[in-house]
């Protein structure tokens, strides 16, 4: 297990050891509804999406899903920390499974979470150090480890999250105001990011259209994809519009026969192009390569 990991471990064991009071607190023995100490995977999901698919499968089902926001506990207890021990097993025993990076999420979700337990409080954790006295959670880290290292390492992962945390959101301003990227080559821009915090460096025009908007794109339409897989009867729709530059655009949607939800598949420049039947038939046959097109 890498140094970062296991800081992380460390820091999730801290909070859980100290969520707010607000917290329902379940002693050993109790009744806990999340049952961390028995932890066990279905066996059908462990032969149908191995043991990283069933491990996330069983997290969702206690904890719930990270894409409704921030995980919210329900309870504090022996029967939640036992999740670090849990992930530490799964880290070194599925260090080579190529999706060990869904439970590196987890991971990530679950920090954020205790995080969130104590802004959505408008509380601040506090830890006993020596002899009963109230200490911050990063100095009794340091006393823990001796010599700072641990410290050094989570401040280090600290930044690294404020930095894709901050780049994120930016790439989704840009993106759903409309505005041109090389708005944040200006030195305008620059300005107004070093008041608000002078240790973030905000990301170039480059880095927004050559990869963050790339990478979420690919993430939207992966699952996009995983969701329509799980679908049948599906409905297609054909539309054609223009935007504000203006530009002519073809669009292609999906709408799911429960719920009625409706994704947008293919976004086309159809400017300077008549939209006959074989322009449709092109842009069918591209939307025909989703792995859920038979369900249509």
């Amino acid at each position: 297990m890498d140094s970062p990991t296991k800081a992380k471990l460390d820091l999730l064991r801290l909070y859980l050891k100290n969520l707010p009071n607000s917290i329902p607190f379940v002693d050993p023995g109790g009744m806990s509804q999340y049952g961390f100490d028995f932890f066990l995977v279905d066996d059908e999901d462990m032969a149908d999406k191995g043991p990283v698919g069933a491990i996330n499968c069983q997290l969702e089902i206690w904890l719930g899903h990270w894409n409704n926001g921030p995980i919210l506990f329900m309870e504090q207890g022996p029967s939640l920390c036992k999740l670090t021990d849990l992930f530490k097993e799964w880290f070194r025993g599925l260090s080579s499974d190529p999706e060990i990076p869904i439970l590196h999420k987890w991971l990530d979700d679950l920090i954020t979470a205790a995080e969130y337990a104590y802004s959505s409080t408008n509380t601040k954790m506090k830890v006993l150090g020596l002899h009963g006295v109230e200490v911050e959670p990063l100095v009794a880290m340091k006393k823990q480890d001796g010599n700072g290292t641990l410290v050094a390492i989570v401040v280090k992962e600290g930044r690294k999250k404020q930095k894709e945390t901050g780049d994120y959101h930016i790439m989704k301003f840009i993106v759903c105001c409309g505005i041109p990227p090389t708005v944040v080559d200006s030195a305008e821009w620059k300005e107004v990011v070093a008041a608000l915090n002078p240790h973030y460096q905000p990301p170039s025009s480059t880095t927004l259209t050559e990869k963050l908007i790339v990478n979420e794109a690919a993430k939207i339409t992966a699952t996009i994809n995983k969701i329509l897989l799980g679908c049948h009867n599906l409905t297609i729709t054909f539309d054609g519009g223009k935007i504000r530059r203006p530009k002519s655009t073809y669009s292609v949607h999906v709408t799911t026969a429960t719920r009625r939800r409706t994704f947008c598949m293919e976004l086309d420049d159809a400017s300077q192009l008549s939209h006959t039947a074989k322009y449709i038939l092109e842009v069918l046959e591209r939307v025909g390569a989703y792995p859920w097109f038979s369900d249509v």
